[in-house]
């Protein structure tokens, strides 16, 4: 009887209720305790500056508008201040915004993957949060790879979901990439 030897679906899906559930905990520990350090300080000081009415821009040796040097794009800053624009400059705030973004892109891949996985679903729930926990706990969430590497997934979900027509299919694939690429490219380098 190899019905013993596989695994309950139950039991997945209680590992990775309890996997997201140690992810979030580490994200709401991050809000609360930890401050904005190195790349994600400056990409905060931009997010302040544009709620501050001072545009998309950095400030470190001056106001400098579409700073190249601003090391991801405008899918992060701008939730990031609006977030500082209503709750104000807190140190947190930032945090927030990226956890807002990763949570929300994760919330995405995990209702595609049911919709793809059938009883599969929770293992890949599993694997995906595992994944998070083991690359995805850093301090240097505005640089916004995770959203990015998700969003990015979520595109190829939508190409391989045969349920839909290829227009729809490829336009919300479109999108979805874009967005990925415009979590981190929207800068250009000096000529």
């Amino acid at each position: 009887d190899r019905s013993g030897m596989a695994a309950s679906p139950a039991w997945v899906s209680v590992i990775a209720v309890l996997l997201l559930g140690v992810l979030l905990q580490f994200h709401v520990r991050q809000i609360v305790t930890s401050s904005v350090l190195y790349d994600d300080a400056f990409i905060a000081t931009a997010a302040k500056n544009l709620a501050m009415g001072a545009g998309y821009s950095s400030s470190y040796h001056g106001i400098d508008r579409f700073d190249p040097e601003i090391s991801t794009g405008p899918v992060i800053v701008m939730p990031a201040a609006l977030l500082i624009r209503l709750l104000g400059n807190q140190y947190w705030v930032p945090g927030l915004a990226i956890t807002v973004a990763i949570w929300a892109t994760v919330l995405l891949l995990i209702g595609r993957m049911r919709r793809l996985g059938g009883r599969w679903h929770a293992l890949g729930v599993a694997i995906t949060a595992a994944g998070l926990i083991v690359f995805g706990t850093n301090e240097f969430g505005l640089l916004g790879e995770l959203p990015a590497v998700f969003l990015a997934v979520v595109a190829f979900t939508w190409l391989a979901d045969d349920s839909r027509s290829d227009l729809t299919s490829g336009i919300v694939a479109g999108v979805a990439l874009g967005l990925a690429i415009t979590f981190g490219l929207l800068h250009v380098p000096n000529v």
